[in-house]
């Protein structure tokens, strides 16, 4: 009989996603142990929700025109993966609700700006961001691109893409947000000069359920030495944090 898969995978690097990062900056003591705990002790039976969503509306981002055609093709293609009798009941549930994520950019296309935007796709491996001695995982969905006046040479940017259920519009999930677009800068700064002149203005999280497109903005200096301190934090606990009670069961 073939062992049982283990229920979590240990990092020994010191890592963590944005979200993560994002959420421990604005964690009570408690729930930055549990995040740390999360990260270092990933749990293999977890698997991202929204995938097809974020796909969808990355490539959606991608259309030039922001073509209506291009919405519906991809939500026909998410409404006949959910209509195969085979789905399990989580794949049923993350289809539905990437369904209603996919409706809710385009009901926001315009007020958000997005159509605005010239993107293009990710393609090939996303390095992380090393800060404080902490990997940061930072994954853009799209990069952003504005072309130069005269001689100029061209900007660009990113957008990372939040889709979380929830209460919205929360000073919470506001600040969350905000994180994530500051650390989308500093990613454009570290590993996007070579397709053009990073761009502050034009780096963004997208929270989709909430409607709202964030940008870096200006007054970021402040937001940047709080990033670092708790990278450093993280980094600092992450040997001795403790292993979920169920490690070894």
């Amino acid at each position: 009989m073939p062992s049982p898969k283990p229920k979590y995978r240990e990092v020994d690097t010191p890592s963590i996603s944005a979200n993560q990062l994002a959420a421990y900056l604005n964690a009570g003591p408690a729930a930055r142990k549990r995040i740390i705990r999360d990260a270092r002790w990933q749990s293999t039976a977890v698997v991202s929700r929204y995938q097809q969503a974020r796909k969808a509306i990355s490539a959606c981002l991608c259309d030039a025109i922001k073509s209506p055609n291009t919405f519906a093709q991809h939500r026909q293609a998410l409404v006949d993966r959910l209509s195969n009798e085979s789905n399990t009941v989580w794949t049923k549930a993350d289809l539905e609700s990437s369904i209603e994520a996919l409706d809710k950019y385009a009901s926001s296309l315009n007020q958000t700006g997005l159509n605005k935007l010239n993107c293009k796709g990710i393609t090939g491996p996303v390095p992380p961001l090393s800060i404080g001695g902490l990997r940061v995982k930072v994954t853009p969905d799209v990069t952003v691109h504005r072309a130069g006046k005269g001689e100029a040479e061209s900007s660009v940017g990113a957008i990372v893409t939040m889709i979380a259920k929830g209460e919205g519009s929360t000073t919470k999930r506001k600040e969350q947000a905000r994180t994530a677009a500051v650390l989308v800068w500093m990613f454009a700064q570290a590993h996007l000069g070579k397709t053009g002149i990073p761009d502050r203005a034009i780096c963004f999280s997208y929270d989709v359920f909430d409607g709202q497109l964030i940008p870096a903005g200006a007054n970021i200096t402040t937001r940047i030495k709080n990033i670092e301190a708790a990278c450093e934090e993280i980094a600092h606990a992450w040997p001795n944090a403790t292993p979920p009670d169920d490690l070894d069961d």
